[in-house]
């Protein structure tokens, strides 16, 4: 870590409220500490988008103040407390507790904002509406939003996931990963899936390489979530709020659950770091609730 350096971008660190230096005090540049801290995020495992996030919010933090003190940390955590949603507020003081845990100073970290879950899930797509976009999108032979869909719809892929298959993994009927936290999880292609693939990638001649890609280089994550939005703003039908990439990840959790299968299972083939995490799909959706009330309230 790059440390003692004094210049015009200087950082003061105090354990106090007070903004003077203290004798073990670090003083360093944030600047010039920023590869280093980088460094120090990717040997946690996290992944590119994670580090760019984390020292974008440090960055930002400093351009701001170039004074760390507990004062100061509080009451920059109570302004994004009052700008952003809790997850975003949440996602902020996570990177400057990582930045503080760097810089040794784990007696500044800061609480994270609790977020209260609700007791439902929202916006997402029902199994019906998911059989529906598959068979419109392969009577109008777009075959690779198709196959987007099915992918996440049947391995539980985040969209950072999905642009990750290869043809190599399709043969072998699954992925490894190495996820946050460095733990390790393997996404299983089911044979029905793995068949139906196979045939689409001989027909369209992709021998190796990624499967999902745009002007010859991998398919970006934001890209998958524009292609679902427009191949399903094709069809009156299906409710745009609905489709997004974690829409057909949260559906085929609730299908398993439906399906009898246990949590701690659930858990691993999600990648879920908690049971918690995984409980929220025994609960219904919205939609489900409505429909239950509408049927059973008729007085």
């Amino acid at each position: 870590m790059n440390t003692n350096v004094i210049d015009t971008d200087s950082i003061i660190i105090s354990m106090e409220g007070s903004e003077e230096l203290i004798p073990d005090v670090k003083v360093v540049s944030f600047k010039k500490d920023a590869k280093y801290f980088e460094n120090y995020l990717l040997r946690e495992n996290l992944s590119p988008a994670t580090i760019r996030a984390y020292t974008t919010i440090v960055n930002k933090y400093f351009a701001e103040s170039r004074v760390i003190t507990k004062i100061g940390l509080l009451k920059w955590r109570n302004d994004i407390i009052e700008h952003y949603s809790p997850r975003g507020a949440n996602q902020k003081i996570h990177a400057m507790n990582k930045y503080l845990t760097y810089i040794n100073r784990k007696g500044l970290k800061l609480k994270s904002v609790k977020v209260q879950q609700k007791p439902f899930l929202e916006n997402v797509v029902s199994f019906e509406d998911y059989q529906y976009f598959l068979n419109r999108l392969k009577a109008d032979n777009d075959w690779t939003t198709y196959f987007l869909i099915k992918f996440i719809a049947c391995t539980g892929a985040r969209v950072s996931e999905l642009v990750k298959f290869k043809v190599e993994d399709v043969k072998n009927g699954y992925m490894d990963l190495v996820g946050k936290g460095g733990k390790y999880r393997r996404l299983y292609i089911p044979t029905k899936l793995r068949k139906e693939a196979l045939n689409w990638l001989e027909r369209e001649q992709i021998d190796y390489g990624p499967i999902f890609t745009y002007r010859y280089e991998p398919m970006k994550s934001g890209g998958v979530n524009s292609r679902l939005k427009r191949s399903a703003s094709r069809y009156p039908k299906i409710p745009l709020e609905c489709i997004y990439p974690h829409s057909f990840r949260h559906m085929y959790a609730k299908k398993l659950i439906s399906e009898g299968v246990d949590l701690m299972l659930l858990a691993d083939l999600m990648g879920h770091s908690a049971l918690e995490i995984t409980r929220i799909y025994t609960r219904m959706t919205a939609r489900e609730q409505r429909d239950i009330v509408d049927k059973l309230v008729t007085w």
